[in-house]
């Protein structure tokens, strides 16, 4: 994806498996959803960052609200996969990653409220990477793409959405064609 400002513009050269080992890192750490400054510098490191501690203080920067020293690890992981590199797996690749971020207990489903912090934390974390403060998206908006998505998919809003009807929703929405992050935004 293009458009990434240039505190995360490093992000966009790690290859989609450094983007995996991110999060597969993330969910076997106990690193909790909201992550410190030497959280981020861990998982970092544990992706072979080479400078873990600024690039982490750099995330914080730009992923902590008011300052508040933490931030949405699974909203910074989702714009890392988003990112990176992912000529070599594509669309899919990138979306099953997100959906996996977000499938706390790996049943391959998800409920509407963890689809709706899904794309909340994954539309913040493309309006902070790309640098353009002013889309901010809301629970509402997010709330009803989801609803759209368990339409298209004819699920009841108590059901859960499985990952082959994800990447479905995504891929009517036209997302697998989006070349950058505004237009994933809009």
């Amino acid at each position: 994806l293009s458009q990434v400002s240039a505190p995360f513009e490093k992000f966009s050269r790690w290859p989609h498996a450094r983007a995996k080992k991110l999060l597969d890192s993330f969910k076997s750490s106990g690193v909790d959803f909201g992550a410190t400054e030497n959280d981020v510098a861990w998982l970092l490191n544990e992706c072979g960052e080479r400078n873990p501690v600024t690039a982490s203080r750099e995330v914080m920067k730009g992923f902590s609200v008011n300052d508040s020293k933490i931030i949405n690890i699974l909203s910074f992981i989702t714009g890392v996969i988003a990112v990176a590199d992912g000529n070599e797996n594509g669309f899919e690749a990138k979306a099953t990653l997100i959906f996996d971020a977000f499938d706390f207990d790996g049943t391959r489903k998800i409920t509407m409220d963890e689809m709706t912090i899904l794309l909340l934390s994954f539309l913040k974390a493309l309006n902070i990477m790309s640098g353009k403060q002013g889309l901010d998206p809301s629970d509402a908006f997010c709330e009803a793409i989801t609803i759209e998505a368990y339409t298209m998919s004819q699920r009841r809003l108590d059901d859960s959405i499985n990952l082959a009807e994800f990447i479905a929703f995504c891929n009517s929405k036209g997302y697998e064609k989006s070349s950058d992050l505004i237009s994933l935004m809009v």
